[in-house]
């Protein structure tokens, strides 16, 4: 006969079948399996009784989910974030590196003269190329 945790559900046969996960054997020689009622789990084959959930457990786990995401975040929003740079770089191609553009700040003109504005690209006037 088959011992308790096994069952055989058909006549004649000498093998027995562990009982289902979420399922139990709970006497020998029996020939079938009893499903866990609601609440209560079996995660493993072969077993003789059920395991009664426990809420406590599940809202211990959801506690500690939550405060996995929350430290998560706190985390990510302290983590320094790169500030832009204040002011562009030039290229300078005589030096092959960026250079800055300190002494190239443009002057305030003089009291009651209008800054001169540069005509649109297609309208410039070319220079002569120094020589020098």
């Amino acid at each position: 006969p088959c011992s308790p945790g096994t069952y055989q559900d058909s006549s004649g046969k000498m093998n027995c079948k562990e009982a289902d996960v979420d399922h139990y054997v709970a006497e020998s020689a029996a020939d079938g399996q009893s499903k866990c009622t609601d609440g209560a789990t079996q995660p493993l084959r072969g077993q003789t009784s059920c395991i009664e959930a426990d809420n406590n457990m599940l809202m211990l786990g959801g506690a500690a989910v939550l405060a996995v995401i929350a430290l998560t975040a706190m985390y990510m929003s302290s983590q320094k974030k790169e500030k832009a740079p204040k002011r562009r770089k030039k290229i300078d191609h005589n030096l092959g590196h960026l250079g800055t553009q300190e002494g190239k700040r443009r002057k305030r003109p003089p009291e009651g003269k209008k800054r001169r504005r540069r005509p649109p690209k297609g309208k410039r006037r070319k220079r002569p190329p120094s020589s020098g």
